[in-house]
Formats: structure tokens, C-alpha cells, sequence
């Protein structure tokens, strides 16, 4: 797709996919942060995300604001302007403006604030992609974004972690991008926070895959002990998963 226009790719590429990898609510109205993982187009919902993540019932809370994070794992340059392009336009015009997104039922309703930063990074969906160079960037990334101080995160340093992370490794390189983009990053006047972050590739289906499957191998490593389990997590909430 290196010659085509982001309007042409936004027509070949397949509808919105993402999933809820973490945490499973307990409740409506549990905030804990959100980490999803998804597909281009699913950078396009930003709102439906930021509902999904704080109630249910689809309400939201007047006096909270979201803290977004996409983290694109991408290398093409045309899918880049295209999700640059998608964020600028789901951004508010104004530091104060209430903006308005549309549902199924045409009503309108308040959207929570949101607070959008980027984080690009330039991974290529090729056999001969260096995983390993790129996680210590993304994964500091989705500590970040989800609030979590990565000098208390479960690193898993040792011979298992080393190899599943490598079952991931021949899909993928890649730098942390040096085109980061925050609006009004200053979560300290806000009490009521919502922390969304969503990690995607062309497809969802790889590269966001084998990212998100290696954080849960290094940070919830009580729960995902192997690469088998966190590869069933992931496909039980992103049926494409094939990292």
C-alpha cells in the first residue's frame, strides 16, 4: 500500500477490529486504565473506546477526562499520515470544547474529554522484523499510558520470558517514534480519570499482537506464565490474533 493515498487505504483496509485485553471489568463502574488492541480503523472510535472503558450502560462522567494513548506499530509511511490524520480530527478544536460524537440511534451525547498523545512505532509486518530492539520502547510506552510506574511493573527477565518473546520476534524492529503528540497532558487537574491505551497495527492481527502479548508476559507475568496463555488471552478478545 506504499502508493496509496490514506483516503485509498482507509477503502482496502476491513472494518474496525479491537478487544479489551486488559483489565476485565468487575463492575460499571470500574475505572481501572484499559489496554486494547486492534486494527488501523479501530484508531477512528477513539470515543467508543473511552465509553467502553468507563460504564457499560454507555454514560460517562461530566467531570472526567480520558488520557489516550495509540501506540501505532506501523511502517508504512501513508498508514502513518493516515492515523496521524485520524487522531488530529478526533482532537478538540479547543483546550474547553465539549465534543459531540454521533451513535447508532443519530442521538448525540457528552463525550468525555479526551486527552490524545501518538506514540508511532516504525515496526515492519516482515519475517526479518527485529521484535526484541522494539520492546523496551513500547513497553515503557503502554506503562505510560496506562499510569504504571515500570520500576514496580513484574518484569520477567529470565530464560522463559526470553523465549516467548522471541515465538513473537520473527514478525517484527523498531524505534520509539520521535513524533509524539499530547494536547493537554496535565493529569493533575483532573480527579476523575479514565487512562485508555490502544495498541495497533495494520491488521490486528501481528505486530499490535505480539507487543501487547510480550507486556503481558513482562508485567502480569502471575497470570500469563507462558506464551500460550497470553495468546489465548489476546484471541479470546481479537479472534484474528497470529502473532
Amino acid at each position: 500500500m506504499d502508493g496509496l493515498s490514506p483516503q485509498a487505504i482507509s477503502r482496502h483496509l476491513p472494518p474496525s477490529s479491537v478487544g479489551e485485553v486488559l483489565p476485565e471489568r468487575k463492575n460499571h463502574h470500574d475505572a481501572h486504565p484499559r489496554l486494547w488492541v486492534g486494527n488501523l480503523m479501530s484508531i477512528t472510535h477513539l470515543a467508543d473506546l473511552v465509553q467502553k472503558s468507563t460504564r457499560d450502560d454507555g454514560s460517562t462522567i461530566p467531570s472526567e477526562r480520558a488520557f489516550v494513548t495509540v501506540i501505532s506499530v506501523l511502517s508504512n509511511k501513508n498508514m502513518i499520515r493516515f492515523a496521524a490524520d485520524a487522531l488530529q480530527q478526533q482532537r478538540p478544536q479547543h483546550p474547553t470544547e465539549d465534543a459531540k460524537i454521533p451513535h447508532n440511534n443519530s442521538r448525540c451525547y457528552n463525550q468525555t474529554p479526551m486527552d490524545i498523545k501518538h506514540v508511532i512505532i516504525p515496526l515492519k509486518d516482515t519475517v526479518d522484523s527485529d521484535l526484541m530492539s522494539a520492546l523496551p520502547n513500547a513497553l515503557l510506552a503502554i506503562d505510560e499510558a496506562l499510569g504504571v510506574d515500570a520500576n514496580e511493573a513484574s518484569f520477567r527477565d529470565d530464560a522463559a520470558f526470553n523465549h516467548t518473546t522471541n515465538a513473537c520476534a520473527r514478525d517484527k524492529t523498531s524505534t520509539n517514534d520521535g513524533n509524539n503528540h499530547s494536547s493537554l497532558r496535565n493529569e493533575n487537574d483532573f480527579t476523575c480519570q479514565t487512562r485508555v491505551c490502544l495498541v495497533h497495527c495494520a491488521k490486528g492481527a501481528s505486530r499490535s499482537v505480539s507487543l501487547v502479548i510480550a507486556y503481558l508476559l513482562s508485567r502480569h507475568s502471575q497470570r500469563f506464565r507462558t506464551f500460550e496463555d497470553a495468546l489465548s488471552h489476546v484471541r479470546s478478545v481479537q479472534p484474528q490474533a497470529m502473532p
